[in-house]
């Protein structure tokens, strides 16, 4: 079981950094915000039918199979017919899409690439990646991560257990589960939403999300364990702070050019998010059932430090697009509307940015989203 459970790990691990480069290949800086918004909310959908899945699973009885067996042959067979979909339908760059016509397939490739200069190569750049290394960006996204996952590691592995905890049977456990990834789908989607709608919002509504989610914490730790409701709104509330991921998988497509840096951005902003998710859990103290008062005040700690590094960045970003600013002797506008609308085949013909792979250090009109 540990074996193949590593196994999983592996092929998932793909998923998110993988869907962050696509993401980037296809979508103008300015709609990053919005499609991530919308494919990480599939991990809401798929707790909300999951929960009602694995409902359905502990009703069986006596049947050929136990019922968590069932539950893992339903949700892996799922997994590979929709494998299987993917692997022929998804193209593996805008210029490859067999679905468009190919004047469409160039303008499809040079809309994303009209300010970010970045292209799709197969060729390891070491430059890129040891910029990547150097850029303070990337680490501010590293730690941020790292100390905002160990809430996650506590969060969405424990849920089930904080509600349990409360005096629910394991069956109205499971249900009570759809109602907090509601409530994070809809976090989700209204926070990348408002992002695209207002400029220079992203780190800002981050950090909304952190001081909701300390709210939760609040309510979780100093209400009465008999208090039931309040304690469960408090969980609900936590989720708000799940805003903050695909708003910063956003801001590494939008900000970090060339595809090697992006790429060991992600590689970097993940590694950061599984160590969070590998320490997490030992904040959770059997012995403190059901208080747990050792992982809710590291939770009141680290919201707060979060906060504090989210805006500490985005005075990083703004400094930078200044510097750029006083060096160039021109004053651009790091989010600019309209400018970047879809091009035209004979424009998209005429850009030169075929092939031209930039970090956003040798981009120099770039100018990075906060």
């Amino acid at each position: 079981m540990m074996v193949v459970r590593v196994l999983l790990g592996v092929f998932e691990s793909t998923i998110s950094p993988g869907f962050t480069l696509i993401t980037g290949m296809w979508y103008k800086r300015s709609e990053h915000a919005s499609r991530h918004g919308i494919w990480y909310a599939g991990n809401s959908l798929g707790a909300i039918l999951g929960a009602l899945i694995a409902y359905g699973c502990a009703h069986i009885r006596n049947g050929l199979l136990a019922a968590w067996r069932c539950l893992f042959l339903i949700l892996g067979i799922l997994t590979v017919l929709w494998g299987i979909v993917l692997l022929v339908a998804l193209p593996d760059t805008p210029s490859k899409a067999k679905f468009l016509k190919p004047e469409d397939r160039i303008v499809a490739q040079q809309r994303s690439q009209r300010q970010q200069r970045t292209a799709k190569t197969n060729k390891w750049s070491c430059s890129q990646f040891l910029e990547a290394l150097k850029d303070p960006q990337i680490w501010f996204l590293f730690w941020i991560e790292g100390t905002g996952t160990l809430i996650n590691g506590v969060v969405s592995n424990f849920t089930s257990l904080i509600i349990s905890g409360f005096g629910f049977s394991k069956l109205t456990t499971l249900l009570l589960n759809m109602p907090i990834y509601v409530f994070q789908f809809i976090v989700i989607i209204t926070s990348t939403a408002l992002a695209d709608r207002f400029r220079r919002s992203r780190l800002i509504i981050c950090i909304a999300g952190n001081l909701i989610a300390l709210l939760g914490v609040l309510l979780i730790r100093q209400l009465s364990v008999d208090n039931i409701g309040g304690r469960f709104a408090g969980l609900m509330l936590l989720m708000a702070s799940t805003n903050n991921f695909p708003l910063f998988l956003s801001l590494i497509s939008s900000n970090v050019g060339g595809f090697t840096k992006k790429a060991t951005a992600n590689a970097t902003f993940f590694i950061a998010y599984c160590a969070g998710n590998i320490a997490g859990p030992q904040l959770y103290i059997p012995s403190e059932k059901p208080e747990y008062q050792t992982a809710f005040t590291s939770m009141l700690v680290i919201f707060i430090f979060d906060a504090v590094l989210l805006a500490l960045f985005r005075v990083y970003l703004d400094y930078m697009n200044k510097k750029r600013d006083r060096e160039q002797g021109v004053a651009m506008n790091p989010e600019p509307r309209g400018v970047d609308n879809v091009i035209s085949p004979e424009e998209a013909s005429n850009e030169g940015t075929e092939g031209v792979d930039l970090t956003d250090w040798e981009n120099q009109r770039l100018r990075y989203h906060v």
